[in-house]
Parts: structure tokens; C-alpha cells; sequence
């Protein structure tokens, strides 16, 4: 491909210097240096402004020297100023090769093509037939090199060149229009006087100063925005771990409850079975018998119920957002809680009035309460009473959870819902309790408020706004959580 591209770039060369003779006069043989420099700055620096799109003002000077010299020397311009740019850069051979061929056929055809339909060599460049013109010799020059290019990276990446440049082809357009432009701009100048082009010279350099500098930083703020959005989903994986070692905290502290829960209704079970078993001649058709199959019956489907309660507590993958009733989830709680509570010598007292549903995780919202009665218990250390009441006030289904225990300093209070800040003595407690209920409550568009007395207890109380008929099949929501 290579080599095809070069042969035919010489082909062109000794073509457009058998048919269009050249004046090798000093006024051509300048304005040739002039391009071939202009070329060769253009493309050792070109603008950066995408990693598929390259905005170079290489196309003006190329440009340029097809509108006013010969197509040959126009071809010698172009050549020169490419070879300069890749000994520059230090492109290999190869490389070079390839990219002489490629200007070679591009400003050549163009050059060739302006020439066969201008009226005449020095015809003014603003006259109408002459600018028609210069606009097809320019999109030939724009077709040539983005067909050669394209070809060389569908060969050597496949036809993923195509799919990049359905994407950027409106900028590619933009910045190849602006560059044949400038050329024709000076052109038209160079008409005037082979030095005139000078004068777009310090605004091309002023305007490639800006715009590189405007493209890095834009890139430079990309990359913090990427930076920015690896943390944010890191810190949303570390507070659900939070959330769940918070969870396996509390699970680890109902175990010893469990045990006993499950334990009783089990052993009722057994013992009814080996009196069934001793005797099954007399104590099977019995009066009795049945009634110790309906207790092994009761008994087991109280164990089998303590143990799904539980495993739906400590589950992860529950994420289906369905209308609960905040006193089952309360419930569902002291189920886990509550032999626990009261063998610390607690009282538990409820008040509950008849609430509508909200919209939410069901064992989410459990865990709160799980963490609020833990939280009151280690509160009550020598007993006491927890009162736990739930009415509807303003749109919300609210739960409150008061404990008469030794209540929150005042030097915590504004640090509650931060993670690892706890009252607790080091290694009864992770300090995630209150930081867990605050997220979740808050992914619920709920509030959580606290009161608290030092020696006169504390109240916490939930807040969740009444489901709407949409919000059963609804997923998180954002609201910002009040803090007292």
C-alpha cells in the first residue's frame, strides 16, 4: 500500500512536470520556499484537539501552493515541507514514504484540477468562475488525503476507521473548511505580493497558541472529571460495604437471641416427638397425640420464621422496591430483638396507629430498626423502657424509638450520623449504627430526626412519606436528611 501510494505520488510529480511547464523565476522559487516552510511548521505542530480528529493548518499552505504556482511546483512545495516535518519528527522511512505519496497525489490533483478550470493562470482569485474553481480544487485535495488515510488505517485496523469518522466527521469538516480558507485567504494575498502571506502568519501562530492551550486544559479537566467519577463510584462501593458489614455487626449480635428463639420451639419439638415415638401404639390415635402434633406444627413454623426473617435481614441481593408497612418492618425487628431486649431487663411498649404504606427495601428498612433497638438496649445497660410509637403526620409515616437511658453527649451531637463515631467502650461498637440508618433513610427520601438528654434518654424518629401509587415499582430516591 506503501509503495503504490509512493509510486503513484512520483507519477504525479513527473506528470505535472511533463504537461504544466514551471517559471523558475526568484518570485516562484520564494513563494515555493515560503510554502514548503509554512507546510513543514504546520505538520510538525499540528493542534491536538481530539484523539481521532487532528485540526493542522497544514491544508493552507498546501492549498495555497495549488491556487498559485504550477501543479509541479506546488507538488515540490508540498514534498519538501512534508519531508522536513517527518525528519523533525523522526518518522521512520516507511512512514515518510508513504506521506510524500500521499501529498504528492493530493496537491497535485488539485493543483491540476484548478488549473484545467480556471480561465487563466493569473486570473483574480475573487472573480466568481475562478472561486468555483478553487472550491472543487479544494475538496479534491480534502477527498485525496482523507481516502489515502482511510485506507491505510482500515488495513491495518480494519474498517474501525469508518465507525470513528461517522462520529467526528462534522469537526474533521470544520477544521479541513477553515484550513482551505487561510489558503485561499492567502492566496488571494500572495496575488498582491509574495510576501503578503507573512500577514496571516502571526494570527495562525496567536490562534494555535490558544487553542492548544484551551485543548489541554479541556483535557486536563476530562481527566479530573474521570478521576472524580472513579471515586464517586468507589466511595458508593465502600459505603454499601459499610452498609453491609454494619449489617453483619448486628447480625452478629442477634445471634446469641436466635439461638435462644430457635432453640425453645425446637426442643418443645423434639420432646413432643420422643413422647410420640415412646408409645406410638397408645399416644398416635390419643386425644393428646393430635394435640402434640398442632404444638411440633406451631412450634416448627415459629423456628421457620424466626430463621427467614433472618435471612432476609442479612440478604444483599433483595432490590425490588415494594410498598411496606413500617410497623411489620418494626415488627420483624423485635421479632430479631426482642427475647434479647428484655433479658437485659427492658420493657418494650407500643403504640401503634393505623399507617398507610411507604415505598422501599423491606430488609433496609428493618436493619434501621434492628440498629435503633440495639442502639436503645446499649443505652439501658441497668434496664429500662423503650417506647416505640408510629402515626401519619404531614404526608409521612413516622416511627419513633425512645429509650430512658444515659442519652448523647453534647460534643457528638453534631458528628451522629458520621461513620465510626459511637459511645459506645472500644470494641462494643463499630460506630456504623447511626451512619447506615441515615443512608438508608435518606435513599428512602426519608428524614431521621434525634433528641437526646444527657441522663434523660433518647428519641429518634423516623420519617417516610406515604407511597404513591407509582412509587411501588420505584427505585431509590434522593432527598436530603434533616439533623437535629
Amino acid at each position: 500500500y506503501v509503495g503504490l501510494f509512493f509510486l503513484a505520488g512520483v507519477a504525479t510529480a513527473v506528470v505535472t512536470y511533463g504537461f504544466w511547464p514551471s517559471q523558475w523565476v526568484a518570485y516562484e522559487v520564494g513563494v515555493m520556499l515560503l510554502i514548503a516552510a509554512l507546510t513543514g511548521v504546520a505538520l510538525a505542530f499540528p493542534m491536538k484537539v481530539s484523539p481521532q480528529a487532528v485540526a493542522s493548518v497544514a491544508m493552507a499552505p498546501l492549498f495555497l501552493g495549488a491556487l498559485v504556482l504550477s501543479p509541479f511546483q506546488a507538488v515540490a512545495a508540498a514534498v519538501t515541507g512534508t519531508v522536513l516535518a517527518d525528519v523533525w519528527l523522526r518518522r521512520r522511512p516507511l512512514v515518510m514514504s508513504f506521506n510524500v505519496g500521499v501529498t504528492s497525489i493530493a496537491v497535485g490533483l488539485s493543483s491540476v484540477l484548478f488549473h484545467s478550470l480556471a480561465p487563466t493562470d493569473d486570473a483574480p482569485l475573487l472573480g466568481a468562475q475562478v472561486f468555483g474553481s478553487a472550491a472543487l480544487s479544494g475538496l479534491a485535495l480534502h477527498a485525496a488525503n482523507l481516502g489515502a488515510m482511510a485506507g491505510m488505517v482500515s488495513l491495518r485496523k480494519g474498517l474501525s476507521f469508518w465507525a470513528v469518522w461517522k462520529r467526528t466527521w462534522v469537526m474533521d469538516s470544520v477544521q479541513e473548511g477553515g484550513s482551505l480558507a487561510l489558503g485561499y485567504l492567502g492566496a488571494v494575498l500572495v496575488q498582491d505580493a509574495w510576501w503578503a502571506v507573512l500577514l496571516l502568519v502571526v494570527p495562525l501562530v496567536l490562534g494555535y497558541v490558544a487553542l492548544s492551550r484551551s485543548v489541554r486544559e479541556a483535557r486536563e479537566n476530562i481527566k479530573l472529571a474521570q478521576q472524580l467519577e472513579g471515586q464517586m463510584k468507589e466511595l458508593r462501593d465502600t459505603q454499601a460495604q459499610l452498609i453491609q458489614s454494619a449489617k453483619m455487626a448486628s447480625v452478629g449480635t442477634l445471634a446469641a437471641g436466635v439461638a435462644h428463639e430457635i432453640s425453645n420451639p425446637l426442643f418443645a419439638i423434639l420432646g413432643r416427638t420422643e413422647l410420640l415415638l415412646r408409645h406410638p401404639e397408645s399416644h398416635l390415635v390419643s386425644e393428646r397425640s393430635r394435640e402434640y402434633l398442632k404444638s411440633i406444627h406451631e412450634m416448627a413454623q415459629r423456628a421457620s420464621t424466626i430463621v427467614h426473617e433472618l435471612l432476609a435481614f442479612s440478604g444483599t441481593n433483595n432490590n425490588v422496591w415494594e410498598p411496606v408497612k413500617m410497623t411489620e418492618a418494626v415488627d420483624v425487628a423485635l421479632d430479631l430483638m426482642g427475647k434479647e431486649i428484655c433479658k437485659s431487663g427492658i420493657e418494650i411498649a407500643k403504640d401503634y396507629a393505623d399507617v398507610p404504606m411507604v415505598s422501599g427495601l423491606p430488609n433496609k428498612l428493618q436493619q434501621v430498626f434492628v440498629n435503633l433497638l440495639l442502639n436503645a438496649r446499649d443505652a439501658m445497660p441497668q434496664g429500662g423502657k423503650v417506647q416505640i410509637r408510629c402515626w401519619v403526620e404531614a404526608g409521612y409515616v413516622k416511627v419513633s424509638v425512645r429509650d430512658d437511658g444515659v442519652g448523647i453527649p453534647e460534643e457528638l451531637k453534631p458528628h451522629l450520623f458520621e461513620p465510626f463515631v459511637t459511645t459506645k467502650e472500644v470494641g462494643k461498637g463499630t460506630g456504623l449504627g447511626l451512619f447506615v440508618c441515615h443512608r438508608i433513610v435518606t435513599e428512602h427520601a426519608g428524614r431521621i430526626l434525634i433528641a437526646s438528654e444527657v441522663g434523660r434518654g433518647t428519641e429518634v424518629v423516623v420519617e417516610l412519606p406515604i407511597a404513591k401509587a407509582e412509587d411501588s415499582s420505584a427505585g431509590p430516591h434522593v432527598a436530603e436528611a434533616s439533623r437535629t
